[in-house]
């Protein structure tokens, strides 16, 4: 199955170049004219959206269709409270005040530890409940959630399954990192009866924000 995912359709160019060149060394304007960039009709896909470039349209061929999608959003998952390590540091500090110095260093010090305590807690968090069948629903979800007035509503992806599945061994990213924990694959259904192919993936971030990116098979034109 040929994949084109949304990252590589916003690079995609919407025109492609050909030219002629019978006589190459003898040209009249009607030869020169053959060598020029003609603008050809592009192929089925997604494209980025002319209206709103932060998403992607599916173009038919023929024109633009009313079925569009973001590139890539983040998937729901518990989020760190604000004041999760500063609490732990105040309490540390706040008994320091009264038990002495070698205390108060004492709690400085554990504070770092206790945040990455919690943040290996909240990982193993974001991983429970995961599975392929669970980002096919949070995907229609965020997909009516990010939907504009005249978008035709992606209904359902039916015939999920998994094609990678790494949350038995999967450890909490260093800093600016991603771990990748599920390749899932389904048949995309919108509301007016359209399907296509579609490839998910999830991923977890180091601060344990976990996303879903999105691939289409392009060697389908869909199906209504």
């Amino acid at each position: 199955m040929t994949l084109g995912s949304w990252r590589t359709a916003h690079g995609a160019r919407l025109m492609t170049r050909c030219a002629r060149a019978d006589n190459p060394g003898d040209e009249d304007d009607e030869s020169r004219a053959h060598h020029e960039d003609t603008m050809t009709t592009p192929i089925p896909g997604w494209y980025p959206d002319p209206q709103r470039p932060d998403q992607v349209r599916w173009f038919d061929g023929a024109s633009w269709t009313a079925h569009v999608r973001q590139a890539r959003r983040a998937a729901p998952g518990p989020t760190k409270p604000p004041w999760s390590g500063g609490k732990i540091a105040l309490v540390s500090v706040g008994s320091a005040v009264a038990a002495g110095v070698v205390v108060v260093g004492a709690g400085l010090l554990a504070a770092p530890r206790m945040v990455a305590m919690w943040d290996d807690e909240l990982f193993d968090e974001s991983l429970r409940g995961q599975s392929c069948e669970q980002v096919a629903v949070d995907e229609v979800r965020l997909a009516a959630e990010d939907a504009a007035p005249g978008d035709v509503a992606l209904v359902a992806i039916d015939q999920v399954r998994t094609v990678e599945d790494h949350l038995a061994t999967a450890t909490r990213p260093a800093d600016g990192a991603e771990a990748h924990l599920l390749t899932c694959e389904g048949m995309a259904r919108w509301a007016d009866g359209f399907q296509r192919p579609v490839r998910l993936v999830l991923t977890i971030d180091s601060d344990n924000q976990t996303w879903i990116d999105n691939t289409w098979d392009e060697s389908s034109t869909g199906s209504a």
